[in-house]
């Protein structure tokens, strides 16, 4: 395997932790937003759940590239959480 390949399966790998330790990180604040959508939507908070952890792996994913340090990863985090619970009730609603 060339050397740049190597070194790209590696990064690949260290973003892959990087994501996954923010995820774990913000698992509080995940469960405290599905929470309070849940109080509107009893018997939904499985499908919230999901829902949230879409966004918050979207927040993960984007923050670096997209934040270029003004926001915390947590207020962009709440942000992307709350979006993607949003447009999924939203799609449930049609």
């Amino acid at each position: 395997m060339p050397e740049v390949e190597k070194r790209n399966l590696e990064l690949v790998a260290e973003l892959q932790k990087i994501i996954a330790s923010l995820i774990e990180e913000n698992e509080l604040i995940l469960n405290s937003i599905v929470d309070k959508y849940a109080e509107d939507y009893p018997g939904a908070r499985k499908v919230l759940l999901q829902a949230a952890k879409r966004g918050l792996v979207e927040a993960a994913r984007l923050w670096r590239s997209e934040n270029e340090g003004r926001f915390k990863f947590s207020t962009y985090a709440t942000w992307f959480i709350k979006t993607s619970i949003e447009k999924f009730l939203s799609m449930e609603g049609s």
